[in-house]
This record gives C-alpha cells, structure tokens and sequence, in this order.
C-alpha cells in the first residue's frame, strides 16, 4: 500500500463511480462520448465541455471522466473564464490522473463607461467547483494554477467524497471587502464531506485588500467538520492565522501529514490551527513562526483529541510549544523535538489533560521542561525502551495496533500509520494488498478504491472507534475466512466499520467477533456492525455483535450487520445481535431496528439472524426492520419483545419469499410472528413458528405453523431443497445449504 502520507496518482486506479443518477433532460452540451450514466460517463476532452457544467443544470447530477489534459487559460483562443465555480450536486468527476491546468486564469474584459469611454478590467478564474454536493464523487485529478481571488484550487466547498486529488501553484484572494471572504483553503475552502489521499504542494497566503497577510489560510482546506484522511501539504502557508492542513477542525483527521513553512501573524499550527475535533496519527515536520497568539508545531490552540501524532519543526511565537500551543484538551502518546515555547505545551489549561508524551530536551535551543511532559536526550529518543506504555510494532505485549515503529536506520519513532503501514501487493484484481496487521487493516481507509485480501485474523482488542474505522469503501475486500474482532464502535450515525459502501464495493468473506456498539445522542440513524450504509455487494459475511443503544429523540436504522441497505446486495450473510435498548430522552422515537438490516431497499437473500432484546424494544423485525426492496429465502430466530414488533421484518412494503421465522415475539400489536405491519408489500409462501409453540401471533401475514409442521419439507411450499435449502427431516427447522448443517445420525 502506498505512503498514505505521499498518496501517489498512479495509486488511484481510474474508476467510474457508481453513484445514484438523475433522471434530467437530455444535455445541452456536445461530449466527446458517453451518456452521462453510471456505467458510461460523458467524456471530457476539451476546456469548453468540461465549464458546460456550469451553465446546463441538467448536468449537475450526472457522471463524467476526463479523456485529455484540459487548459483553463481563458487567453485561448476560443476559450472562457471560469469566472464562478461549477456545481456537482450528485454523480461523480473522474480525472483518471489528467491534469487541468491555468486553474484561475486572469483575463483583461473590455467594458465601457458611461460617458462612453472604453477601458478594460481585469477579471480572475475561480476555484472549479463552487459546491461539491453530499452524493458527488470528484477523484483522481491533477490541479494546477494560480488562484488570485480564492477561496481554493478545487472547491469551495465539499459536502461529498474527494479521492487521490492533488494541487499544485499558489493560492491567495485579495478580493475587495465587499467580497465574500478572503481567507483561503490550499485545495477546499470548507469540508463537511470527505476528503482522502489527497496533496497540496503550494504556497497558500490569506492576503488583505494591501496585499499584506490579514487573513487565514489553511494548507488543504480552512474548515473541516468532515473527514480527512491520508492527505498531505507541502510549501508555504501564511495568514493572519496560519495552519499546514486545517485552520479550524471539529471532525477528524488521520494519517495525515505536512512538510510546510507555515506563518501567521496571530497563531499558527503545523498541522491545524484550532482543533475540537480528533487528531490520530498525524505528524507535522515543518518550521511554524507567529508574530502573535499561541502556535504550535502541531496544533495551535487544542480542545479535542490528539493521539499518537509527532512534531519536528522548530516553533518561534510568544505562546509556543512544540506540539500544540494551549491545551484544554486531550493529549497522549505524542512528542515533540522542535525549538520554542514549551517543550511540548505552551500551556495547559486547568482540565486539560497530557500523558504519555515526550520531547526532545534539546541543548542547543530554549525548548524547556513544560512540567507536563517527559524530557528524554538525543540519544534517549533514539531508543524504544524510552517510551514507557507505548505500543510498538514488533511485539504485542503492548498492544495490537502498533501505533509506532522504531527505524531500523536509527532514528526516532515514526508514526506506523504514515511510515509502515504499507501491504504485500499492488492492490489490483490480479495482484491485491495482503492485509496482516491492524494498522494495514486501518489504513484501508487511506485508499478505499483498491482491492484487499485479509491474510490474518486482526484482533482489535480493547480498541474504540467513532464513528467507523473505514469512513468510504470503494474496492474489494476478501476476508478469506478471517476476522475482525474485540473493538467497540461509539457514535450516533453513520455507525459501523464501513461507514458506506459505493455500488461498485464488494465484501466478501469477512467474520466480525466480538464486536461491541454504542450508540449516543439525539439523532442516531444508520448504525450497523459491517456497514453504516451499504450500496455495494456483501456475500458471505457475519457478524457477532451486542448494542447498547441510549436512545436519543429519535433513532433509527440499528442493525446486527448492515443500518442501511440503499439498493446493494446481501448474500448468505449471518447476524448474531444482542440488543439492549435505554431510553434517556422524554420523548424517544425508535423505528427500523434489526437483527441483520435495519432498513433495506435492495436485495436481501440466503440470510439468517438470531436476535435477542433483555427490554422493550419497538419496532423490531427479527432480520430486516423496514423491508421497501426484495427479501428471498431468508430466516431468522431468537427472542424480541416489544411493541410493533416482527419474527422477520417490522414493517414490509417489498416483497418477502420464501422466508420463515421461529422466532419468541413477545409484542403489544400490532405484532406478528412473521411480519408485524404490511404496507402494501407482498409476502408469498413465507412461514412462521405459532405462538402456542413459542413463536409470534398470527395477524394474518404469512402462514402459522406448529413446530412438527416446521420440521417437514412439504409444509413449505415451492421452496427449492435441491441448491437452496436443506432439512433434517421430523428432526430441525430448514438450514440454507451454505450453513453446512449436518443431519443428525
């Protein structure tokens, strides 16, 4: 796997993303092919069919590659200004690694006065997009120009997925006052979305109207209460607040680094300048310098999160530390090495809290000792015995994720997620990376789009993750019969170890152990143990899982295996799903609760579940929660209790075939063995265990049986026991031949 630190271009294979479309007229502008469809992308060779998406609506939710490098220079012949920004509001933009250049071109406008006379005005290209919208795809482009009215290379604002991206020029906006702002972003102005693998190599300067540094400036983007994952700066970042990334985190950012001169004139950070988000394994090597406020090598001013994350860089500021200016936050397991205020901190807030941290005690520079901090000499940084409680690779005694690695060059820890995580393998069909240890495991999440083969059991133990540990899965991933196991996931949406799956995502063979969720806050939806939400291809998956839910306002979407299945694809899959549910709000709504998908308008087929509920629980089916999509020989047992409650599914607006459920329903109605309420679904030759044998009331959707008619072939009418189903004939209840069941001699 490659560096997630340096991602390189090449290591993002050219693939059209399978993201809902719209249904639109047809186009008003000329491609070079295609029909704009998933599965045929409208090709762009030239400058004027790739700005044709900012004058025809009609595009903005379709599907686009790059065929040809494309110039933006508006001095062409026959060429525009990109004077305002497109907008992708759903679909996907695929640069297939071609580049597009003179990104923000300035061009001289003849206009005339009212008296007449003729002058002309010089009018500036800016970011390409203005909006990325929440279902758009941008990925594998190349960037480069000179942005002299901002707000960023790329985008304005990204609410979607942006993959294996990189910029390169410069950056600035001296826009009049009036203007919208003037602070700058190196690659995106503000995130929401996501943002993985991508590379800004610039010098990025928030410039007042007299060009003097009076405004922020972040290094790939100025606000980020999204995601970001594996990206990288280098150059040169100034502003009136000043950061190598991020100036203002509130989400998370990982496996990032920075190798920038970073200046501000009121603080300053290597890596981010506020931070009340999540920092994991990220380090900054770059010289961090404020005339005022505090800086730090890493993070300016911390009130979040920061782990397992170094800082080289020397810090020059009136409130210094070497990793994060003041602290009333969370530090542990990082250090510093850089001259400045503190050697670590320049100051520690009453409840912020630092253990487990080192810094380099440095004879030739001021770096002294914080009081919070260890101090170790050169040579003692060079050594592992040095970092007491820290988890190295090499060893499992302390710990399984292996957060550092000593080099075996000499030298001070590296941080393994950036410097040693990398895989076996090419990551191709032909040639996939082969994922041993925890840390390749994690680092998935850095290049979602390529293929991956499990060669190991990864054990996780005593880990915790929020609110998933792979926000976006593109690519392929084998299992081969090993496991994930012993972690927690914490969150209130989008809950799982995938957060979503993209249609073209495969997952196959993977075993889920051990896992354990929590669920918190008003709103949590989507909440499932393999994937929040899941638009590709499960086969031959299972999960064994117990969920807390402390249920907020409203909750909705919590299932074993999968919160949401939007249009995928579950196949021969198996939940085991114990469920305690706590009410601690006044007024709780709960709705699409389930053994193995909470809400389902795919595909689900050959599945089974096993659900069990120690409380009331509503709206519960014992597979499927709410089922608008398609059921087919699927099963499902256990113990739920509760009100509106379902053997099979809650509530079915699809079609159920050749399903059955054993399960004990124990519900105030409506209430039914097999299903609890129909809305307009169809359920055909579907069966459920009668309630005087232990299992659900009869409500009239799907057919009773007793418990010896369970036991016997025939009772199941239509049903295929030659590829599908098996039985133990008078002895068990049908088993999907895929389980293996053996009859009993």
């Amino acid at each position: 796997m490659a560096s997630s630190v340096h991602p390189s271009r090449a290591g993002f294979v050219c693939v059209t993303i399978l993201a809902a479309s719209l249904c639109v007229p047809a186009r008003a502008a000329e491609f070079a092919g295609g029909t704009g469809e998933p599965d045929d992308p409208y090709q762009i060779a030239t400058a004027g069919q790739l700005l044709s998406l900012g004058t025809d609506p009609n595009l903005q939710g379709k599907h686009f590659i790059l065929v040809a490098d494309i110039d933006l220079d508006p001095n062409l012949p026959d060429s525009k200004l990109l004077e305002n920004g497109l907008t992708l509001s759903s679909g996907s933009l695929d640069g297939c690694g071609h580049r597009i250049l003179n990104l923000g071109g300035r061009m001289a406008v003849e206009e005339t006065r009212r008296d007449g006379t003729v002058y002309y005005r010089d009018r500036y290209g800016s970011s390409l997009f203005e909006l990325i919208g929440a279902d758009a795809v941008v990925c594998n482009l190349y960037l480069k120009g000179t942005m002299l009215r901002g707000p960023a290379m790329l985008a304005g604002e990204n609410r979607g997925l942006i993959m294996g991206c990189s910029a390169e020029g410069s950056v600035s906006d001296d826009s009049p006052k009036s203007s919208i702002g003037r602070s700058v972003g190196g690659l995106v102005k503000k995130n929401t979305g996501i943002i993985i693998g991508c590379r800004v190599t610039a010098d990025i300067v928030g410039l007042d109207q007299d060009r003097s540094p009076g405004a922020s400036a972040g290094g790939l983007t100025l606000e980020n209460a999204g995601t970001i994952l594996g990206c990288a700066v280098g150059g040169t970042v100034v502003g009136t607040r000043a950061a190598g990334l991020v100036i203002s985190n509130a989400g998370t950012i990982a496996y990032s680094g920075t190798a920038c001169s970073v200046t501000g004139n009121n603080g300053g950070g290597g890596l981010v300048g506020s931070n009340s988000g999540t920092i994991r394994w990220c380090r900054s090597i770059g010289d961090v310098t404020s005339s005022e406020g505090w800086a730090g090598g890493l993070v300016a001013t911390n009130s979040g999160t920061i782990s397992y994350c170094c800082a080289t860089g020397d810090v020059w500021a009136a409130g210094a530390g070497g990793l994060v200016g003041s602290n009333a936050g969370t530090i542990s397991q990082c250090y510093a090495t850089g001259h400045g205020g503190g050697a670590l901190v320049g100051e520690n807030e009453w409840h912020g809290t630092i253990s487990n941290c080192y810094a380099l005690a440095s004879q030739a520079g001021p770096a002294p000792d914080d009081g919070f901090t260890i101090l170790l000499t050169d040579a003692q940084m060079r050594r592992q015995e040095s970092f007491v409680g820290w988890d190295f690779g090499g060893t499992s005694l302390d710990g399984t994720l292996d957060h550092w690695t000593m080099p075996e060059e000499g030298g001070y820890p590296l941080v393994t997620a950036i410097d040693a995580s990398a895989c076996a393998g090419g990551g191709t069909a032909d040639d996939p990376y082969l994922v041993e240890t925890a840390q390749q495991f994690m680092a998935i999440a850095c290049e979602p789009q390529a293929r991956y083969r499990l060669e190991a059991d990864i054990d996780l133990a005593g880990e915790s993750f929020s609110p998933s540990i792979i926000p976006v899965f593109l690519g392929y991933l084998d299992g081969a019969g090993y496991s994930v196991s012993n972690l927690t996931l914490t969150g209130g949406q989008d809950v799982g170890l995938l957060g979503m799956t993209y249609p073209e995502a495969e997952v196959v063979d993977l075993h889920l152990q051990g896992i354990h969720i929590e669920t918190t806050g008003d709103e949590q939806q989507r909440i499932g143990t393999l994937a929040a939400c899941n638009r590709g291809t499960v086969t031959d998956c299972t999960a064994s899982v117990t969920t807390r839910v402390l249920g907020g306002r409203s909750t909705y979407y919590v299932a074993g295996l999968i919160g949401v299945n939007e249009g995928g694809q579950v196949h021969r899959c198996f939940a085991r799903l114990a469920l305690v549910y706590q009410l601690v709000a006044s007024r709780g709504s709960l709705y699409d609760y389930a053994g193995l998908v909470g809400h389902n308008t795919g595909i689900v087929s050959q599945c089974h579940a096993s659900s069990y509920t120690n409380s009331e629980v509503s709206r519960f089916g014992g597979l499927v929660g709410r089922n608008h999509g398609s059921i087919m020989d699927c099963y499902a047992d256990g113990y739920i209790r509760g009100n509106r409650v379902g053997g099979l599914v809650q509530s079915n607006g699809g079609s159920i075939a050749n399903c059955y459920a054993t399960a004990t329903v124990l519900g105030v109605l409506p209430a039914g063995g097999l299903v609890a309420e129909d809305k307009e679904g169809i359920i055909s030759s579907s069966y459920f265990l009668g309630e005087s044998d232990g299992g659900g009331p009869d409500n009239g959707l799907g057919v009773a049986l007793t418990d010896a008619a369970m036991r016997q072939q025939t009772s199941f009418v239509g049903w295929d026991f030659d590829d599908v189903w098996t039985i133990c004939e008078g002895v068990d209840y049908p088993r999907l031949r895929w389980e293996g069941t053996a009859c009993e001699q």
